[in-house]
């Protein structure tokens, strides 16, 4: 398994390419975001990232497991790279939603 981190101040983004399978195709890229909160503070920090993760080719999964918090800043940034991608006719999957970030998107009925 191959990891890169790139560093957002204080921030961490952590890209992971899983290995080829049996068929040697490789399993989709997981970005994992590696800060706690997911709000307006955040967002402005890791907008450049949001920016290259719309370059990347294909469908697209985010790893949610360190996200405590979600914001309405938080949501517009996952709902605008959503939106992105289905435009080009990729899909955005969401990994490891949990606490209070399952409970506001379940709410707000947002699916990828």
């Amino acid at each position: 398994m191959e990891a890169m981190t790139a560093s957002l101040g204080d921030m961490m983004f952590e890209n992971t390419q899983v290995a080829a399978n049996a068929t040697g195709c490789f399993a989709p890229m997981v970005h994992t975001i590696n800060v706690p909160y997911l709000d307006a503070y955040s967002t402005r920090e890791l907008q450049s990232e949001f920016e290259s993760l719309k370059s990347a080719a294909g469908d697209l999964t985010l790893d949610m497991k360190n996200i405590e918090f979600l914001d309405s800043a938080g949501l517009g940034s996952l709902t605008a790279l959503r939106k992105h991608l289905r435009e080009r006719g990729d899909k955005l999957r969401l990994l490891n939603v949990k606490g209070q970030p399952k409970q506001l998107l379940a709410t707000v009925r947002w699916s990828a």
